[in-house]
């Protein structure tokens, strides 16, 4: 039976070889060409409508002005050996919720707010967010994955106002991925054990 696989929507540089065994039985590799046709399926399906999405098969051109002081920027598509590859923290982090009470967004604040202690490198709350509990920055970073997910606009001036606006909340969730990766190469027992938990 052939394995599942995860992936979010951060594009990642990989430098080295891979399959890179990140903790038992979770590997960070290349998606296959039977992986690459369901998520460009998922992902024409449910997000073409609501999102410029050149996020794994394209790269975005620089961005050209015009003489009336507008701007256009292009994009043009990657040969399949360039396709980005997706790695998620859910995957990483996370199990089949048991129920209400163990919910991925539950699970995904408080995992993070604990591993977020423990990395090498300080993950940088304040300058992103101000002054806010970690597991509400977590709660609400979720329900906006959740959002983009179900191709719900995200409204940063309510719901999502603490994360104040998505570059800021990507530039976040960008660090926060190298840092659960690097710490996920550096004990990958205890992050296995907190997948279970």
């Amino acid at each position: 039976m052939k394995k599942s696989f995860c992936f979010v929507l951060n594009p990642l540089e990989v430098t080295g070889q891979i399959p890179i065994e990140l903790i038992p039985g979770h590997f960070l590799q290349r998606a296959d060409a039977e992986q690459t046709n369901l998520i460009r399926e998922q992902l024409h399906r449910h997000y073409a409508r609501h999102y410029p999405f050149p996020a794994y098969e394209y790269e975005w051109l620089e961005e050209v002005k015009d003489d009336k002081g507008g701007s256009s920027r292009g994009s043009r598509e990657l040969s399949a050996d360039r396709y980005r590859y997706f790695a998620v923290i859910e995957s990483l982090v996370t199990h089949d919720p048991k129920d209400d009470f163990d919910s991925l967004n539950h699970q995904i604040s408080t995992k993070m707010t604990l591993l977020s202690k423990r990395f090498d490198r300080k993950l940088d709350y304040y300058s992103h967010f101000g002054l806010l509990d970690f597991e509400k920055v977590w709660k609400k970073l979720y329900g906006y994955r959740s959002a983009l997910a179900h191709g719900t606009p995200a409204d940063f001036k309510t719901k999502f106002q603490i994360l104040k606006d998505p570059a800021i909340a990507l530039n976040f969730l960008k660090e926060a991925t190298k840092l659960t990766l690097l710490f996920a190469m550096k004990e990958p027992e205890f992050l296995a054990d907190l997948k279970k938990c």
